[in-house]
């Protein structure tokens, strides 16, 4: 959060990323392991929003295990190039738009909507390249939240 911080006071300076920052949340450690979180509203998991918009169309939520359970019982034993080359396999099979669909049933005008997927693209190329600099690893779709009003990505779980 600190450093989130620190990029925060940098993006503030530099005009072109039209006031997006990262957004930040208060934790109170209790241990090395455990803490206490604050509530984010407005949110909701991004696993969260592929279910509900693939549960509006009668699609499996879970498209993409099923896809990979049937190609390779054995995923894990592969070599990362082997994982990329079925994981690319799939993602030509499933359509990758779910997210920005689900905005714009949600979305009450265009604009809005438009307004939210610049939003989100700026968002998460922002977390993603500070989670990249910073080594964030286990990103999972339970742990990446979008708010539902302004389209913005945020982090949990670290």
């Amino acid at each position: 959060m600190q450093f989130f911080r620190l990029i925060n006071s940098y993006i503030q300076q530099v005009s072109s990323f039209n006031s997006n920052r990262i957004q930040t949340n208060h934790v109170i450690p209790l241990s090395l392991q455990h803490g206490l979180v604050e509530w984010i509203p407005g949110t909701d998991t991004l696993r969260s929003i592929v279910e509900q918009y693939r549960k509006l169309y009668n699609r499996n939520p879970l498209e993409e295990l099923q896809l990979l359970g049937s190609y390779y019982d054995r995923y894990d034993a592969l070599l990362p190039i082997q994982k990329m080359q079925i994981l690319l396999k799939i993602y030509k099979e499933i359509p990758d738009t779910d997210v920005a669909n689900f905005l714009w049933i949600k979305a009450p005008t265009a604009e809005i909507w438009h307004k939210q997927t610049e939003t989100f693209a700026i968002t998460t190329a922002m977390t993603s390249i500070v989670g990249y600099i910073i080594g964030l690893g286990d990103r999972n779709s339970s742990n990446v939240l979008i708010d539902r009003y302004t389209g913005k990505v945020v982090h949990i779980d670290f």
